[in-house]
């Protein structure tokens, strides 16, 4: 499915994941069977980067971060008093 992938020589890296990845990793594994841990781990990297690349495509990862910026603003300007919600839950801005 999609393009063949080139060889290249693999180097190894050291991560650091939560047992409850691993465990998950390892169930997942043994339903698909012929993977290595290694190899597994090293598929769902590629998959997540492939994903990644697609919302990259999409203008979807710098929308979630300007996203991300404005909630952070809104949320700075409600913690400093700027603007709050009334009672009917709009918004109302200190001048």
């Amino acid at each position: 499915m999609g393009r063949p992938k080139l060889e290249e020589a693999k180097q190894q890296y050291t991560v650091m994941l939560r047992p409850s990845v691993v465990k998950e990793v390892d169930r997942l594994r043994a339903i698909r069977g012929r993977f290595s841990r290694s190899e597994m781990l090293s598929n769902l990297i590629e998959l997540g980067i492939e994903e990644l690349q697609s919302l990259d495509r999409l203008g979807l990862i710098k929308a979630v971060a300007v996203g991300d910026k404005v909630l952070a603003k809104l949320k700075d300007a409600l913690l400093g008093g700027d603007i709050r919600l009334d009672k009917e839950g709009e918004l109302v801005i200190r001048k």
